[in-house]
């Protein structure tokens, strides 16, 4: 089941896989996937809207043809999808190693395109051409004691547009 959520909070649009996970695409169905986004999105085809998806549908390919559509995104991504760089990629070994709040970002300049690998507790790998390598804090509750961690700020807006679409998915149901 695949949904479109437009948000009254101002944070876009967002699309969820309800389904489950498919972890052995073929490269055709990876141009399916890129069709069925473009399709949930025409409607907002040259809006300059923020669409945030989760990594089921996050991929660099799919962020480049939006922007062509003047649509901008944000969403979690999947760090083995192809053309997301090694150089921001952190292992769970790697990112036991770290300290939360640890990231790395690498900018494409020719798409205008954040890719960022994050440690909060997990590592965590965002993509987007919706923010830049600002960077923010976000609270976190450890042992009981909330406390603010260093973040990108793209995680700030991402977890902004999810609580929206979280609070949607209750009224529907």
């Amino acid at each position: 089941v695949h949904t479109r959520n437009n948000s009254d909070s101002g944070d876009g649009s967002y699309i969820e896989n309800e389904a489950g996970n498919n972890e052995d695409m073929v490269n055709e169905e990876k141009t399916v996937l890129t069709k069925l986004v473009l399709d949930m999105c025409k409607p907002i085809f040259q809006s300059g809207r923020v669409v945030n998806m989760d990594n089921y549908y996050t991929s660099p390919s799919v962020f480049i043809e939006l922007k062509k559509e003047g649509v901008y995104a944000r969403g979690t991504c999947r760090s083995n999808r192809a053309m997301f760089p090694l150089s921001v990629q952190f292992s769970k070994e790697e990112a036991r190693k770290c300290k939360q709040g640890d990231m790395k970002m690498a900018v494409c300049q020719d798409e205008k395109m954040v890719a960022m690998g994050w440690v909060d507790g997990n590592p965590v790998h965002l993509l987007t051409t919706a923010d830049g390598t600002v960077k923010s804090e976000v609270t976190r509750r450890i042992g009981g004691v909330q406390r603010k961690v260093k973040s990108p700020d793209a995680i700030r807006n991402y977890n902004q547009g999810m609580q929206a679409v979280d609070r949607f998915d209750q009224l529907v149901s």
